[in-house]
């Protein structure tokens, strides 16, 4: 049986090209990732609401409880339920609901009393979807982060 041989030349360059590049693109991506959640992240801080309440206490808690989670090859951005446990309620907000709180009881008043006919309803709180809003940030220069690292990194 006849038997054909074939010999490229620098076929083993390429192949040691082939492997650094593929070291180059794994190294890329994982840096994508982590650019990206560090700029969600300030986009986060930034938008989520601050300031100071109408009983004088000076807010923060939920802007300095964004973080990062990381994971192999994943990271999420977002509040620490245990530092700000109030965090899904100023994202999606609250409905209306019968009742206002007295301090001077520690309770909230749900049924009409001698005392307090009007028991009164709480208005809710409207949504802040400040998370929303720093991923639309970040959605729109996610490609110019994508082509700065593949251009440095891979080269």
């Amino acid at each position: 049986m006849p038997r054909l041989s074939v010999n490229i030349e620098g076929i083993r360059r390429l192949q040691k090209r082939l492997r650094i590049l593929k070291q180059r693109i794994r190294i890329a991506g994982d840096t994508i990732i982590d650019e990206a959640a560090e700029e969600t992240l300030a986009f986060a801080a930034m938008e989520a609401p601050y300031g100071q309440t109408k009983y004088g206490k000076i807010g923060g808690t939920l802007r300095g409880s964004i973080e990062i989670v990381r994971r192999l090859h994943e990271r999420s951005v977002g509040p620490n339920l245990q530092k700000a446990p109030y965090a899904p309620y100023v994202i999606a907000g609250t409905q209306r609901s019968p009742g206002r709180f007295v301090p001077a009881m520690g309770k909230r008043l749900r049924q009409p009393s001698r005392t307090n006919p009007d028991i009164g309803e709480h208005p809710g709180t409207p949504a802040n979807p400040f998370m929303n809003r720093a991923y639309e940030r970040i959605r729109r220069i996610l490609r110019n982060i994508v082509e700065g690292i593949v251009r440095r990194v891979i080269g």
